[in-house]
């Protein structure tokens, strides 16, 4: 199945996205069905979706330094909880997405200012014009973060023009797709299957391994 969904500039980040071919199907049992999202669309059931994954497209950068030099912030952080917001409607846009604030407990910080929370935007489901969920994304294959994982984040400060649109509830976006590593026993091991060089550039390493190869913070 292919799909493409309407874009506009309020809400676009530096990820301009569309959506590609569905790749398998997932359970729906979040705790934000039943309720109404910030945008007035009302929420329902579905038990099973399939699952499409939405490419970003985003600056490039040669090396994982590049990256690094690119963020405000970079942190060792753990999913404590996720909000769905509901279904998100903008311009009238008959098919909206449903979005999710993901709030992480920082573990450590790699490069910037000290931090003990983090949060940021993620676009969960596709709904249909009634708010019932009809796909499951995921983000240049990374699927939507669940409590308890543990992930290296590469992080800009969200912009005031999405802080004002999601009610100020993101602190921070990741600064490209591939900046959001999975950490599984204490090792890194990236999710992204996009065409960034950097996706897979740390895999296999420990925390500690990357902040050696980080180096000194980026000054921001």
């Amino acid at each position: 199945m292919t799909s493409k969904l309407r874009r506009v500039s309020v809400i676009a980040s530096s990820l301009a996205v569309m959506v590609s071919s569905c790749t398998g199907a997932a359970s729906d049992t979040d705790a934000g069905m039943g309720e109404t999202g910030i945008g007035g669309v009302a929420l329902t059931s579905e038990t099973t979706l399939p699952i499409t994954d939405i490419h970003g497209y985003a600056p490039q950068f040669g090396s994982v330094e590049e990256m690094a030099a690119a963020s405000d912030l970079i942190v060792v952080a753990s999913v404590v909880a996720l909000e769905p917001l509901g279904a998100l409607r903008v311009d009238e846009d008959p098919n909206p997405s449903e979005w999710t604030v993901i709030r992480f407990a920082v573990g450590e910080v790699l490069a910037g200012a000290p931090v003990d929370e983090v949060s940021l935007m993620w676009e969960a489901f596709a709904t249909d014009g009634e708010g019932r969920r009809v796909l499951q994304f995921t983000l240049d294959g990374i699927p939507l973060p669940q409590v308890g994982d543990r992930y290296l984040l590469f992080l800009e400060a969200e912009s005031e023009a999405r802080a004002a649109v999601f009610e100020g509830r993101a602190s921070h976006r990741l600064v490209i797709p591939a900046g959001m590593m999975a950490i599984v026993d204490g090792r890194v091991a990236s999710e992204y299957r996009g065409g960034s060089p950097v996706g897979k550039a740390l895999d296999g390493l420990t925390v500690d391994r990357v902040t050696e190869r980080l180096g000194e913070p980026p000054s921001r």
